[in-house]
């Protein structure tokens, strides 16, 4: 006979401590260089089983992990496990973490980096400890309940600085809770740009999300887990455009408090669910053709060390949930809010998470009429293509209609 529902979880720093000052700093312009530390950078790592199906979510402070160095994660955690599992590993896409992708290394002149800025000493740290996060939280299960609620984002929270562009405003909170009621790990799926620090910023920060993961802490309510969204083009926290940096470090603090304050008051008239029905996991690979010349410009000079073969690069897909609570689906790179909110029907009804940057960083995924605007040029230039955006969108329908179809 199966087992009942268990969940574990935990966290690790990933601090880059002995790399500051530095090391290369991740979005803006290339060259920005750590010059201290302000905040704790964390991977924080969910594990479910209910005795048939387990998975293992994952979320890391960085802008954006590729796949190879997301399978190295799961080849350290699934060799130390002696078995396979789903593993989805998401970034929460600050801008004030270490370079890991390579884009924003040396620049003497312009925006063009000439050298990778991934130091590959840190790399091998975070890898490591990212697996150490996921092999604590299977050791850490319990038998566990759960509580899910959809969150009331006010319309002022976020703005989105594209010209008649959309603001996704669905986010979900989950708790799990112990035999005892005991919140165990609180879980928040949330789309706006952790970049309110902004360009000036040299302080190394996982920018909301670390005051997120205080307040929840302060509250006793578990291990604090924040997954970003589909915040591409360009979905920011609304703070004022001319504050300047000390009032910007103020704003993250409490916009970090309000969200967790906010799922922490939903999360009280939720009910628990005692006995959660069947956990259900599928995922996919496609291969995406890669038609920026950019981007194979950087291969060729080295700053991005990933191959192409033929042309395009493998990458996945999932879609996964725990049956009438609530369904999750992966996103492999900055998904517009307009294709978020498509993929939120198509997965509906009841509450969708929309897990961003996950499993891979492919860069900005926009609609048709997107891709024909100047007003998004630069999404464009950080984007592999079209083709991503059909393959991607193509993939998850069918994914999901086979969910479904699964879940009966």
């Amino acid at each position: 006979m199966p087992e009942g529902f268990k969940a574990g979880s935990a966290s690790v720093d990933i601090t880059p401590r002995r790399w500051v000052p530095g090391i290369y700093m991740a979005g803006f312009d290339p060259g920005r260089r750590a010059t201290g530390l302000l905040d704790t950078l964390e991977a924080g790592a969910l594990y479910l089983a209910d005795g048939r199906s387990e998975m293992l979510l994952v979320t890391v402070d960085a802008i954006g992990l590729m796949k190879p160095v997301v399978d190295q994660i799961r080849d350290e955690i699934q060799d130390a496990l002696g078995r396979k599992l789903p593993i989805l590993i998401s970034s929460t896409h600050t801008h004030a973490g270490p370079d890991t992708l390579g884009l924003w290394g040396w620049a003497p002149v312009g925006h063009v980096p000439l050298r990778s800025g991934m130091d590959q000493d840190y790399m091998a740290f975070l890898v490591h400890t990212v697996a150490r996060a996921g092999l604590n939280a299977v050791a850490m299960a319990v038998p566990a309940g759960l509580k899910m609620a959809s969150l009331d984002v006010p319309a002022d929270w976020v703005r989105n600085d594209r010209k008649g562009g959309i603001v996704d405003r669905a986010a979900v909170a989950v708790a799990v809770l112990d035999e005892t009621a005991r919140y165990k790990a609180l879980l928040v799926n949330f789309s706006a740009h952790p970049e309110t620090l902004w360009e000036h910023n040299t302080l190394i920060s996982a920018d909301y999300p670390a005051a997120f993961r205080r307040r929840v802490r302060d509250r006793k309510k578990g291990v604090p887990l924040f997954f970003s969204g589909d915040l591409g083009g360009m979905l920011t926290p609304n703070c004022p455009e001319d504050a300047d940096l000390e009032q910007r470090r103020a704003f993250v603090q409490k916009f970090g408090r309000s969200i967790a304050d906010l799922a922490m008051r939903t999360l009280v008239r939720a009910e628990t669910i005692t006995e959660p029905p069947p956990l259900r996991v599928i995922g996919a690979p496609m291969v995406v053709p890669v038609e920026n010349t950019r981007f194979k410009l950087a291969r060729h000079m080295g700053i991005l060390e990933r191959d192409f073969p033929l042309g395009g690069v493998s990458t996945e897909a999932w879609v996964a949930g725990i049956e009438g609570l609530f369904t999750m689906v992966s996103c492999p790179g900055e998904l517009v809010p307009e294709l978020g909110v498509q993929v939120r029907k198509w997965a509906g009804p009841g509450p969708v998470l929309l897990m961003g940057l996950c499993c891979d960083e492919l860069g900005y995924i926009l609609d048709e009429h997107q891709f024909r605007s100047q007003e998004y040029a630069y999404e464009q230039s950080m984007s592999c293509g079209p083709d991503l955006t059909r393959r991607y969108m193509d993939k998850v329908q069918w994914l999901i209609d086979l969910y479904k179809k699964d879940t009966g």
